[in-house]
């Protein structure tokens, strides 16, 4: 499976995590922070675009989005993570954007009240 170091940064937050593998080095960063998931209704309201692939006779369907680093996610777009001795064991869900890099998510609790948001981290080797 590979050896797992954490490093933490104390001023900026910033978690790196890198898990050694038989194939190479993965890297796994990201701040923590939780960002709210937004339905279409939302993207509208905040002046969003909403995507040209959802048809306005579905805005109730339940699709759920975050904003990460200026670029509008769907959650439908991530692939829950469920194998038990993946890397991305400690993640709901990831996305890849090429064969080396990607987004992972965490869904975290945002308030006292149940309200659910994500933690994005993004990962490369």
């Amino acid at each position: 499976m590979g050896t797992i170091a954490i490093a933490q940064n104390e001023r900026t937050r910033i978690m790196h995590k890198t898990v050694e593998r038989d194939n190479g080095t993965l890297h796994i960063i990201g701040n923590g922070h939780a960002r709210e998931l937004l339905d279409v209704w939302d993207l509208e309201r905040l002046g969003i675009d909403v995507p040209d692939w959802i048809d306005p006779n579905d805005y109730d369907f339940g699709y759920q989005f975050f904003l990460f680093k200026g670029e509008l996610y769907c959650l439908a777009d991530f692939t829950r993570t469920t194998t038990p001795y993946s890397p991305f064991r400690d993640f709901d869900g990831y996305a890849s954007d090429s064969f080396f890099s990607g987004t992972l998510v965490k869904f975290a609790d945002l308030d006292d009240y149940g309200t659910t948001g994500v933690k994005v981290y993004w990962y490369y080797c």
